[in-house]
């Protein structure tokens, strides 16, 4: 199941890989996205990691605001998902939108 979650937010870490101008990575996501639709049986297994050695990149929307320019600010401490600065957790945010659309 963990592949197969991986594999339906493959969108969000390919727009968050443009967004910073790391086309390599983008390019990466989406072979990594196709292989592992096609040969890994919609997602549920990794072959573009096990086969190919490919990784996935571990972009999201905090990183991405940081790359603009957009600092740390304060630390929250939350409840259930921990600490957390401003930038990550809004990050945080749209990772949660971006993956109730697609589902």
């Amino acid at each position: 199941m963990r592949n197969f979650f991986s594999n339906i937010t493959t969108p969000v870490r390919l727009v968050n890989c443009t967004l910073q101008t790391d086309f390599e990575g983008a390019w990466v996501e989406t072979e990594r996205f196709v292989v592992n639709t096609t040969v890994g049986v919609a997602g549920f297994g990794d072959p573009a990691k096990n086969r190919w050695n490919m990784e996935k990149r571990d972009e999201d929307l905090g990183q991405t605001l940081g790359w603009y320019g957009l600092g740390t600010s304060i630390y929250f401490d939350w409840p259930i998902l921990g600490p957390s600065n401003v930038r990550d957790t809004v990050g945080y945010v749209g990772i949660c939108f971006s993956i109730r659309s697609i589902t």
